[in-house]
């Protein structure tokens, strides 16, 4: 499937390819809880389990499913570009399909936060998601983490795309994060330490998997600019409704 798939991710992001639809839902409720994890080295991330909150989303194809988050982990570089930027980092939440939905073959949602080198304004996050203690025991409360930097209305990009991870399966809803957040040069390291000028790994590069071809799909955003086009809509209407009054009461 990594060489065959026709819906393989990662891939850039761009509006050029893309539309915007009023009614995309996007909701995740964080865990107030505090979880206890560990950070675990596989052979292509580095990965920490735990419910870590509920996303509620809308598809590509207009349909809305529910999910509980199941996995965090970690590429450097980020795999994901938009308009042909690339990052830093990026932090992907893993989640799974609520049992009332398991007739939709697309069983995980993927929501996905891209990092870039800002030593002047990083995010106090890889404090406590600390990767360079692996397997060691760590208490986590990801609400108190994550919802002061991914705060409603979010603006995203959604398409619909595969693990980046062999076997690749095409079983994903991504939703990308539009706002990239900032990482210390010494946070990052953390995360490169363990695949940057690793030569036995992708020949040093990093654990990131390259950029796949779009293959005709649709990337859509959902998010302030869609409320943005259509408060524009709206109050254009509004003002076409206005002159054709004013022209109907002079004639």
């Amino acid at each position: 499937m990594c060489s065959t798939g026709q819906e393989q991710s990662p891939i850039d992001l761009t509006v050029l390819k893309g539309t915007c639809e009023q009614d995309m839902v996007l909701d995740i409720e964080w865990s107030i809880l505090s979880i206890q994890t560990q950070f675990i080295k596989s052979d292509t991330t580095i990965n920490a389990d735990g419910v870590w909150g509920h996303l509620f989303a809308t598809t590509v194809d207009g349909n809305l499913y529910g999910y509980d988050g199941t996995t965090l982990e970690f590429h450097a570089p980020a795999e994901h570009t938009i308009e042909g930027s690339a990052y830093d980092l990026e932090m992907q939440f893993v989640f799974t399909i609520k049992n009332e939905f398991t007739d939709y073959t697309r069983n995980t949602a993927i929501f996905s936060i891209l990092f870039q080198i800002d030593d002047s304004n990083p995010v106090d996050i890889f404090t406590t998601i600390d990767p360079s203690k692996l397997n060691t025991m760590f208490t986590v409360n990801m609400s108190n983490i994550i919802s002061q930097y991914v705060q409603a209305p979010i603006i995203y990009y959604t398409y619909d795309g595969s693990w980046t991870t062999p076997i690749c399966n095409e079983t994903v809803n991504w939703y990308v994060f539009s706002s990239p957040l900032g990482v210390a040069t010494t946070d990052l390291a953390k995360f490169t330490e363990y695949w940057a000028n690793n030569m036995s790994f992708a020949n040093g590069k990093g654990n990131n998997r390259g950029l796949q071809n779009l293959n005709g799909r649709s990337i859509m955003q959902g998010g302030v600019q869609c409320q943005e086009q259509f408060v524009y809509f709206f109050s254009f209407f509004i003002l076409y409704i206005f002159i054709n009054y004013f022209i109907f009461k002079l004639l």
